[in-house]
């Protein structure tokens, strides 16, 4: 975890963005930092768990990304495309949905992320369920958890936007976001065409048709096919010996 003194460590020339806060937010533990609506913030690091490390002229800490704005636009221009193949990760922590647009998972639960939101509130699936889901609750398979777990201890997961009472935002539209039950078409969607058989390959030239064979009274057998040629089946070495052997009605 970030500690607050380490921020005097950058040297050289960086340009951090800005952001205001929507709402006041009260700090739960020291590493964290009070906002009043209307702060103005500089954002130092933007972590995946949703909690973003900020500074002021005079302190500085982990605010919930989901209390700050840009300045010259409700959007986040970082946020990703969705993800319709999905990353498998897996729950080191149960979690109940407290709103219909979330997912509840128990812990060791293996699920497919689709979207990974810079608020920290993934859109995750589940067969063919998705739901928003903390990222601080999940892990890569094979990855070490241990420090993911310290920050659910120390921060826990940040509050969602729709959460936050008595926002105040200076664009005059909301942010851009989907709705689950296009999250959730769009992936059905993707599901079926991935599960689609593959088209069969075109017949080579120079090998006949079926009835092509029939028409010169090979009586549905052709050489160099199997004798399954009707039925669509590869022919074998065999088989194909084997219609040599039939000879041309008269």
């Amino acid at each position: 975890m970030r500690s607050p003194g380490s921020v005097t460590d950058i040297t050289g020339p960086i340009i951090l963005q800005t952001y205001r806060a929507i709402a006041d937010f009260e700090k739960s533990s020291g590493s964290q930092m009070a906002l009043a609506t209307g702060d103005v913030v500089d954002v130092v690091e933007k972590s995946e768990s949703g909690w973003w490390f900020c500074q002021t002229k005079t302190k500085r800490g982990w605010v919930p990304a989901s209390y700050l704005e840009p300045l010259d636009s409700p959007d986040e221009a970082e946020d990703p495309e969705p993800n319709y193949e999905g990353e498998p990760y897996v729950t080191i922590k149960a979690y109940t949905a407290q709103m219909e647009d979330e997912v509840s998972l128990q812990e060791g639960e293996t699920i497919d992320v689709i979207h990974k939101l810079l608020d920290g509130w993934w859109v995750v699936r589940k067969g063919d369920v998705t739901g928003y889901f903390p990222s601080m609750y999940l892990q890569k398979s094979g990855q070490d958890a241990a420090q993911a777990q310290r920050q659910i201890k120390s921060r826990g997961a940040p509050p969602r936007r729709s959460s936050i009472r008595n926002a105040h935002s200076i664009h005059q539209r909301s942010r851009k976001r989907l709705s689950q039950d296009t999250y959730r078409r769009n992936s059905v969607r993707f599901l079926q065409q991935r599960r689609r058989p593959a088209r069969p390959e075109p017949q080579r030239s120079g090998s006949p048709g079926l009835s092509a064979c029939r028409g010169r009274g090979w009586g549905g057998a052709c050489p160099g096919r199997g004798l399954e040629a009707g039925r669509g089946l590869e022919a074998g070495p065999g088989a194909a010996r084997a219609a040599e052997r039939w000879e041309p009605a008269a």
